[in-house]
């Protein structure tokens, strides 16, 4: 399985707490039995032409091709129109998805959960493509609040990161109280502390704004660069997304410290 948090950001305006920006970060492993592993699995996935994010839990093999294939078909243009509205988009990406699992061997499938963030003027919205043996799909729409908060856990970590986040994070005496780097804090601090071997890598990130399509995050984590799972060295180009560290604070990526002018947020 695997770890997928979901997270709205809100900032204050004139008219009151207003969505920022919305986002998913998962981990990197693909396990197996008997503990085998790979940290470099690709869990998150965003369109370059649509304002439309993805993650998956679950089922590898057919979630992370049946992603790959929707964002293509995204980008191309074959799904949506430019002014669709989301439950529309949600409409055609879970036919998307059940058309090819309808053709995926029955023997081969396993429980698997896909969610879908999308963004329609300055609002955001949440859809949750689930798929189980026992319930075969359950599909709904995920309520987003105005203020800054986890919107959604799934995956075999759930039960963990939930307990430690509203036990510790969603307090008010946290410093982190009711703000977007609270679910990414304590997400880095579960991959951190985890004894579930199903649970683990580093993390990635894919978000959207109030304007643009998707923004992949670089993940800093002690003094190593992770890009989608994979370490990335210095010869490569660093500057090509924004790096964070394990408190969302935004990072230049050659020397990993914070940028000049970014908000340092408190130690927890």
């Amino acid at each position: 399985m695997t770890l997928l948090a979901t997270w709205i950001a809100s900032d204050n305006k004139k008219e009151g707490l207003r969505h920022s920006s919305i986002y998913i970060t998962t981990d990197s492993r693909i396990s197996w039995e008997k503990g085998k592993v790979f940290d470099g699995g690709q869990k998150v996935f965003g369109s370059k032409s649509s304002p439309d994010i993805f993650g998956y839990v679950g089922d590898v093999t057919f979630a992370s091709t049946v992603i790959s294939k929707l964002k293509n078909s995204v980008d191309d243009g074959l799904i949506f129109t430019g002014d669709m509205m989301p439950m529309d988009k949600f409409d055609r990406i879970f036919n998307f998805i059940s058309s090819n699992l309808n053709s995926y061997p029955l023997s081969k499938r396993k429980n698997f959960v896909i969610i879908h963030c999308t963004r329609a003027g300055t609002k955001f919205f949440c859809h949750r493509i689930g798929w189980s043996k026992i319930l075969q799909f359950n599909c709904q729409s995920v309520i987003i609040n105005n203020i800054s908060e986890l919107v959604i856990a799934e995956g075999s970590g759930a039960v963990a990161f939930r307990t430690l986040y509203y036990s510790k994070y969603d307090r008010p005496e946290h410093n982190d109280y009711r703000t977007s780097r609270a679910v990414f804090h304590c997400f880095t601090e579960i991959l951190q502390k985890t004894k579930d071997y199903t649970v683990g890598g580093a993390a990635q990130v894919v978000g959207l704004y109030r304007s643009g399509n998707a923004r992949f995050f670089g993940f800093i984590h002690e003094n190593k660069r992770y890009y989608l799972g994979d370490e990335v060295n210095s010869e490569q180009n660093l500057n090509f997304v924004e790096w964070r560290n394990e408190r969302f604070e935004r990072c230049a990526p050659e020397n990993m410290k914070l940028i000049v002018g970014a908000q340092r947020q408190p130690k927890t």
